[in-house]
């Protein structure tokens, strides 16, 4: 494991809890009743403080085991022509089609999984700072009239997983680049002191 990954996972867990926590307190602050709650435990379904407690803790495991799993994540080595190459070559094989993406499953779990949770991370957390805001805005009686916190929210989160998901591409590309490298150069050195 790579010394940079070590404790990463929990600095990442602490971010994603502390904007929530930051969201449960402007929430008490400003609707301590929860009477303008947007979240739809409480304003369709009508539950309490409890319900909200126990969602955002089930939330926030879910995070620390994604966080975790991304991190411990090693990145493959393959030889590739650019992103989108390692991306197949890593997913589908060496001889992969490229329109294979559009239709085929690939059994590589690991990396899989890996790149569902950054991506997922991400988007959670980028989307959860939205609410936070709202509820600034709304304290200081500045809530421009084109805000909309949910609307905004679910767009920023889905854009930041979307681009998390290729820059873990292009981390994994680039990382693997390197080493392809290093290990060509360490193969003909070895190959001079052969032939000397």
């Amino acid at each position: 494991m790579k010394r940079r990954s070590k404790y990463r996972w929990i600095l990442y867990s602490l971010l994603n809890l502390s904007i929530h926590l930051a969201d449960g307190l402007v929430t008490y602050i400003n609707t301590p009743d929860l009477a303008m709650e947007g979240n739809p435990l409480v304003a369709k379904l009508g539950y309490g403080w409890g319900a909200l407690f126990t969602a955002n803790l089930v939330g926030f495991l879910f995070v620390v085991v994604m966080t975790w799993t991304f991190c411990r994540y090693e990145h493959v080595h393959i030889p590739a022509k650019g992103w989108f190459d390692y991306y197949m070559k890593l997913f589908y094989g060496e001889n992969y089609k490229p329109y294979w993406c559009f239709y085929k499953f690939s059994k590589n779990w690991e990396s899989k999984l890996a790149l569902f949770c950054y991506g997922l991370y991400w988007g959670i957390t980028a989307g959860a700072v939205f609410p936070v805001l709202g509820w600034i805005f709304y304290m200081l009686d500045v809530e421009p009239a084109w805000w909309h916190t949910a609307l905004y929210g679910y767009i920023t989160a889905l854009a930041v997983a979307y681009s998390m998901l290729i820059k873990w591409l292009h981390d994994g590309y680039r990382e693997s680049k390197k080493a392809v490298y290093q290990e060509s150069k360490i193969v003909e050195g070895k190959q001079e002191e052969n032939c000397i």
